[in-house]
């Protein structure tokens, strides 16, 4: 009986033993798939430098794809310099995309050491489409027409005064510039003297009073049954240098 029990026990140690070197190698087998996994993990940085002047490319778009798909996204900053990390062991693409030059791909092989590049961008300057320019002209309703002025016979009768820079001082944007009662001539949104150009019936009045100030307009405002003042860019038909009016 006694051998009966010592031959249990002994099988029962045996089969413990055994049981515990599965348990370890179980361990020990999961352990090292872990570290396996773990270590197949790197990383990938570079920088992005002109082509031409070898300086730094600022805000540079680097794609890192994988079948054609993509995984992660960076934007280089002053230094140009870019970074991946915790990437598996595989074949990959980088593409590199910037406002002005090239777009280039990358084809890159990751193994188990971290992966450095540096990479070089061309110029490719953006060329814009022809743009043609066609004057014309547009009928517009006549309180759209704010910058020209006309003054009636009856208006003018309201508002007389001795001289044409008189008459007309009352009006918005119209001033005078007198050294006298006569020699005063108009002055229009702060501009006068050869700026300002005075015409009667269509022609030039032939006085100095552009020129010179104590000159005064040869128009008799008394005469007139009818004054334009033409302001903006229309005035410019008349000449270059009347940008006053």
């Amino acid at each position: 009986m006694f051998t009966c029990f010592f031959r249990c026990t002994l099988l029962l140690i045996t089969f413990t033993v055994k049981w515990l070197r599965l348990v370890l190698f179980a361990i020990f087998l999961i352990c090292f798939i872990e570290g396996s996994s773990f270590a197949r993990n790197t990383s990938i940085s570079g920088e992005v430098i002109d082509a031409e002047t070898e300086t730094p490319l600022v805000d540079v778009h680097v794609s890192l794809l994988r079948d054609r798909e993509g995984t992660s996204l960076f934007r280089t900053g002053k230094t140009g310099q870019f970074r991946f990390d915790e990437i598996a062991q595989g074949t990959y693409t980088l593409r590199f995309e910037r406002a002005g030059y090239e777009a280039s791909d990358q084809e890159i092989i990751v193994e188990a050491d971290p992966l450095t590049m540096t990479i070089k961008l061309k110029h490719n300057p953006v060329e814009l489409g022809e743009v043609i320019v066609t004057p014309g002209a547009e009928e517009h309703a006549h309180f759209e027409k704010t910058t020209d002025l006309n003054l009636s016979a009856q208006e003018l009768d309201q508002q007389m005064g001795a001289t044409i820079a008189e008459t007309l001082s009352g009006e918005v944007g119209v001033a005078q510039r007198t050294m006298g009662r006569t020699t005063a001539r108009p002055v229009i949104r702060g501009m006068g003297g050869d700026r300002l150009l005075i015409l009667e019936d269509g022609g030039r009045t032939g006085d100095k009073s552009g020129s010179s100030a104590d000159h005064a307009v040869a128009i008799d405002p008394t005469t007139a049954t009818n004054i334009e003042i033409i302001r903006g860019a229309t005035s410019l038909i008349y000449g270059s240098g009347t940008l006053g009016g």
